[in-house]
């Protein structure tokens, strides 16, 4: 593993940049997870328990 940061502050605005393969991966899963729950949540309100 090298010591190389996944991000980078932003040099304008607010917020972090994926700078790293393993950056791009941890954003892409946590997209993931969220639709994820939202789909779910969307899913359970329609559906009902």
């Amino acid at each position: 593993m090298t010591d190389r940061p996944w991000f980078k502050r932003k040099t304008y605005g607010w917020g972090w940049t994926p700078v790293s393969w393993q950056g791009w991966l941890v954003t892409l899963g946590l997209v993931v997870v969220i639709t994820v729950i939202v789909r779910l949540g969307a899913f359970i309100l329609v559906h009902g328990r």
